[in-house]
């Protein structure tokens, strides 16, 4: 089955999803979730293209309508599967279009739960777009949140196995770990010399990542090991790694890797990069959660720092006759902690005399 040309999207598609089958959308654009009654199989997915457009299909109505013929002009006309429902993708800030280029959909177990997609675009940026959430009055779907995190396009989006609400994203010569409900990145890669091209998480160590590279290497990054440079740097081939794919049996891992020539390599992966130590998945979440305390701190930091008054608000930043500015203080600060430092250490005597002011 074909679907119509002019029903479709404008741009390539670039990225398919399956809708759990418990999780349905109707014609008019409303999503509900099923509680009796649950077919048994999947019917309804969701295609993904830079138009700006996210489509959603449902295979149950894929039929095609015979050619007919015009009176007039007898040329044939042809009707074909279209979408059963659209969801425009534009920035909350303007109405500037996005162009997701790849989507991870996340429908909690619980029926009450919201239920979102997640995506990256063509132009670096991670979108939250909200379809369901019945517990929340007055909601209303969309997009919830567009973050800058690439320089240029994205060309992967990976939910971590161990950690649902942890996913990855990678564009231009950078790596970004992200957590769900946080408006920055958990972790960036430094830059790499060259650009990134894919890369996926490992299905049994939660903290390594496998990200491929433009000139044929595969770095593997171990962040409990270390998160300023990758662990190790694998030469697979002398073309661009264009994907990566994990497959694992009792006792080996073996790794698929595709380059842009049309070349598939498969390797085995050696066993202390796919045998988890012991409590690695808790050492992994203590990571994360430190991680995320410190974007949050940041963020913190970052509101407490803006100005408060000014023009708008009717106040004035400036401080009031006689007291001391911002800076004052934080120079008396450091001062009285340097003087702490240097008579507990005491460096503030020499030769038994004190020391010259």
């Amino acid at each position: 089955m074909l679907s119509a040309v002019d029903l479709s999207h404008k741009r390539t598609v670039t990225d398919l999803i399956w809708l759990p089958a418990s999780f349905e959308v109707t014609e008019k654009g409303r999503f509900t979730r099923l509680k009796e009654n649950v077919p048994t199989e999947q019917q309804q997915f969701l295609s993904v293209g830079a138009d700006g457009t996210l489509l959603f299909w449902d295979v149950r109505k894929a039929h095609e309508q015979p050619e007919e013929k015009k009176e007039e002009s007898g040329k044939a006309k042809k009707e074909g599967w279209g979408p059963l429902a659209k969801m425009a993708i534009h920035n909350p800030d303007g109405a500037m279009e996005l162009s997701p280029v790849m989507a991870l959909l996340d429908v909690p177990e619980e029926v009450t739960s919201r239920c979102s997609v997640y995506a990256v675009t063509e132009e670096g940026e991670f979108v939250t777009i909200a379809l369901y959430a019945p517990a929340e009055e007055n909601f209303t779907k969309g997009v919830k949140s567009v973050i800058a995190g690439h320089y240029g396009p994205c060309v992967a989006l990976q939910r971590s196995p161990f950690l649902p609400s942890v996913y990855l994203s990678i564009g231009d010569w950078t790596f970004n770990v992200w957590h769900e409900g946080i408006a920055s990145p958990l972790f960036t890669s430094p830059f790499c010399a060259t650009s990134y091209t894919c890369g996926a998480w490992s299905p049994t160590r939660p903290a390594v990542l496998f990200i491929g590279r433009s000139d044929g290497m595969i770095d593997i990054w171990d962040l409990l090991d270390r998160s300023h440079e990758p662990s190790m740097t694998v030469a697979v081939t002398a073309n661009e790694v264009t994907y990566i794919e994990f497959t694992s049996s009792a006792n080996r891992q073996l790794l698929a890797v595709g380059d842009d020539q049309g070349t598939v390599h498969v390797m085995e992966v050696p066993r202390n990069l796919r045998r988890a130590a012991n409590n690695e998945k808790h050492f992994a979440t203590n990571f994360f959660s430190r991680e995320l305390e410190r974007v949050a701190y940041v963020q913190r930091r970052g509101e407490d720092e803006e100005p408060t008054g000014g023009a708008e608000g009717g106040g004035s930043d400036e401080p009031k006759e006689g007291e001391p500015t911002q800076a004052e203080k934080y120079e008396a600060a450091f001062l009285e902690m340097e003087a702490k430092f240097l008579e507990d250490m005491e460096l503030n005597v020499v030769d038994g005399a004190p020391a010259a002011e």
